[in-house]
């Protein structure tokens, strides 16, 4: 800042004029007296909101896409309900306007998809046994707002580690159930606990010694 009236601007190597309503008086030590007020003069790091006169569309909905490991090895080890859970409280604390969306699909040999819509009474489950061309089962539905959806939603975690708790199904579509992302429009996450097949869906040898539960966020 130069006497308050100019500014240098380091990486151009040139000075600009302060605008008048960006004005403010030096202090002592010859910086703005409003510097820490302002964070662009005092943080590292700064985000501004773009209002609409700054945009060519509207912004996209926030998209949450869930994949759950539920074949035989992630239920008996706990993976499940504990994914289940970490995703109950993660989505508390998403904001429930009119852009965001959210959908959950399970699987093990298979994929399971599930209808949130808010006028049935209870989550829908929607089976796809072909792993070899994978394909939504619902041309909506299947990722809805969050506000529309929270109730049936938190049934669903809570109920998902029991529907699939006497399953003796070893085997994972993981690779078949991860291009079903390429239909979402935005941040799929996936949990998931055994190696898996290949991105078609078909059934590689594969020690259980050699995997362990972790997270992948796609």
């Amino acid at each position: 800042m130069i006497q308050s009236i100019r500014w240098y601007l380091m990486l151009a190597g040139c000075t600009n004029d302060t605008p008048h309503d960006y004005h403010c008086n030096l202090g002592p030590d010859g910086r703005r007296r409003d510097a820490d007020e302002r964070p662009e003069l005092c943080r590292g790091t700064v985000e501004f909101v773009a209002s609409k006169e700054y945009m060519v569309r509207d912004p996209m909905p926030a998209v949450f896409f869930f994949l759950i490991d539920v074949s035989m090895k992630a239920i008996q080890t706990g993976a499940t309900a504990a994914a289940c859970s970490a995703i109950n409280q993660v989505i508390a604390d998403l904001p429930e306007g009119p852009r965001t969306m959210v959908g959950i699909a399970t699987f093990d040999s298979t994929i399971h998809f599930y209808n949130l819509k808010r006028a049935l009474q209870q989550p829908l489950m929607l089976i796809v046994p072909d792993v070899q061309d994978v394909y939504t089962p619902l041309q909506s539905d299947v990722v809805v707002q969050l506000s529309e959806c929270r109730q049936h939603l938190e049934l669903l975690l809570e109920i998902i580690p029991t529907m699939f708790q006497e399953s003796r199904t070893a085997e994972s579509a993981f690779g078949a159930a991860v291009q079903v992302c390429q239909f979402m429009q935005g941040k799929c996450i996936t949990v998931h606990q055994v190696c898996y097949s290949n991105r078609k869906g078909k059934e590689v040898e594969y020690e259980y010694s050699e995997c362990e539960a972790h997270f992948v966020f796609v």
